[in-house]
Protein backbone atom coordinates (compact mmCIF):
# COMPACT_ATOMS: atom_id res chain seq x y z
CA UNK A 1 0.00 0.00 0.00
CA UNK A 2 1.22 3.48 -0.85
CA UNK A 3 1.96 5.83 1.98
CA UNK A 4 0.28 9.23 1.30
CA UNK A 5 2.98 11.05 3.28
CA UNK A 6 5.72 9.47 1.19
CA UNK A 7 3.90 10.42 -2.02
CA UNK A 8 3.52 13.99 -0.79
CA UNK A 9 7.22 14.12 0.15
CA UNK A 10 8.24 12.83 -3.30
CA UNK A 11 5.97 15.35 -5.03
CA UNK A 12 7.37 18.18 -2.97
CA UNK A 13 10.94 17.06 -3.68
CA UNK A 14 10.27 16.96 -7.44
CA UNK A 15 8.50 20.32 -7.35
CA UNK A 16 11.37 21.88 -5.41
CA UNK A 17 13.96 20.48 -7.83
CA UNK A 18 12.07 21.67 -10.92
CA UNK A 19 11.33 25.06 -9.43
CA UNK A 20 14.95 25.44 -8.28
CA UNK A 21 16.29 24.55 -11.74
CA UNK A 22 13.92 27.04 -13.38
CA UNK A 23 14.94 29.86 -11.04
CA UNK A 24 18.63 29.06 -11.44
CA UNK A 25 18.30 29.48 -15.21
CA UNK A 26 16.13 32.57 -14.91
CA UNK A 27 18.44 34.33 -12.44
CA UNK A 28 21.37 33.95 -14.81
CA UNK A 29 19.57 35.73 -17.62
CA UNK A 30 20.85 39.28 -18.24
CA UNK A 31 17.30 40.56 -18.75
CA UNK A 32 16.28 39.28 -15.31
CA UNK A 33 19.36 40.82 -13.67
CA UNK A 34 18.63 44.13 -15.39
CA UNK A 35 15.05 44.02 -14.11
CA UNK A 36 16.29 43.33 -10.56
CA UNK A 37 18.74 46.23 -10.83
CA UNK A 38 15.97 48.56 -12.02
CA UNK A 39 13.77 47.50 -9.11
CA UNK A 40 16.60 48.09 -6.64
CA UNK A 41 17.29 51.53 -8.10
CA UNK A 42 13.58 52.36 -7.97
CA UNK A 43 13.40 51.27 -4.34
CA UNK A 44 16.44 53.38 -3.45
CA UNK A 45 14.97 56.39 -5.26
CA UNK A 46 11.66 55.92 -3.44
CA UNK A 47 13.48 55.70 -0.11
CA UNK A 48 15.39 58.92 -0.82
CA UNK A 49 12.18 60.68 -1.88
CA UNK A 50 10.37 59.47 1.24
CA UNK A 51 13.25 60.59 3.47
CA UNK A 52 13.25 64.04 1.89
CA UNK A 53 9.48 64.32 2.33
CA UNK A 54 9.65 63.25 5.98
CA UNK A 55 12.46 65.73 6.68
CA UNK A 56 10.46 68.50 4.99
CA UNK A 57 7.39 67.63 7.05
CA UNK A 58 9.40 67.55 10.29
CA UNK A 59 10.91 70.93 9.46
CA UNK A 60 7.46 72.42 8.79
CA UNK A 61 6.24 71.05 12.13
CA UNK A 62 9.41 72.35 13.81
CA UNK A 63 10.37 68.87 14.99
CA UNK A 64 13.93 67.50 14.99
CA UNK A 65 14.96 64.83 12.53
CA UNK A 66 16.71 61.65 13.58
CA UNK A 67 20.00 63.10 12.32
CA UNK A 68 19.54 66.20 14.47
CA UNK A 69 18.77 64.07 17.52
CA UNK A 70 21.83 61.91 16.83
CA UNK A 71 24.02 65.02 16.64
CA UNK A 72 22.59 66.17 19.97
CA UNK A 73 23.39 62.79 21.55
CA UNK A 74 26.96 63.02 20.24
CA UNK A 75 27.35 66.55 21.61
CA UNK A 76 25.94 65.52 24.99
CA UNK A 77 28.32 62.55 25.12
CA UNK A 78 31.29 64.79 24.31
CA UNK A 79 30.24 67.31 26.96
CA UNK A 80 29.82 64.55 29.57
CA UNK A 81 33.32 63.30 28.80
CA UNK A 82 34.74 66.80 29.15
CA UNK A 83 32.91 67.34 32.46
CA UNK A 84 34.27 64.06 33.81
CA UNK A 85 37.79 65.06 32.76
CA UNK A 86 37.39 68.46 34.41
CA UNK A 87 36.09 66.86 37.61
CA UNK A 88 39.16 64.62 37.71
CA UNK A 89 41.44 67.62 37.18
CA UNK A 90 39.68 69.62 39.91
CA UNK A 91 39.99 66.69 42.34
CA UNK A 92 43.67 66.33 41.50
CA UNK A 93 44.34 70.05 42.02
CA UNK A 94 42.32 70.02 45.26
CA UNK A 95 44.35 67.10 46.57
CA UNK A 96 47.59 68.91 45.70
CA UNK A 97 46.37 72.08 47.43
CA UNK A 98 45.43 70.14 50.57
CA UNK A 99 48.86 68.54 50.60
CA UNK A 100 50.59 71.89 50.13
CA UNK A 101 48.44 73.50 52.83
CA UNK A 102 49.27 70.71 55.30
CA UNK A 103 52.99 71.10 54.54
CA UNK A 104 52.96 74.89 54.99
CA UNK A 105 51.26 74.75 58.41
CA UNK A 106 53.93 73.12 60.59
CA UNK A 107 52.37 74.09 63.94
CA UNK A 108 49.20 72.11 63.39
CA UNK A 109 49.02 68.56 64.48
CA UNK A 110 46.96 65.85 62.93
CA UNK A 111 43.61 64.94 64.43
CA UNK A 112 44.96 61.75 66.04
CA UNK A 113 47.81 63.58 67.83
CA UNK A 114 45.49 66.30 69.16
CA UNK A 115 43.21 63.70 70.69
CA UNK A 116 46.05 62.34 72.87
Amino acid sequence: MLNPFEIQRQMFTEFEKSFGDYFQKMMREPAFMQLVAQNMNGAMDLRALTKAQVESTLEMLQLPSSEAIEKLYQTIHQLESKVLDLEEQVESVSAELRTMKAETQPGKTSGSEAAR
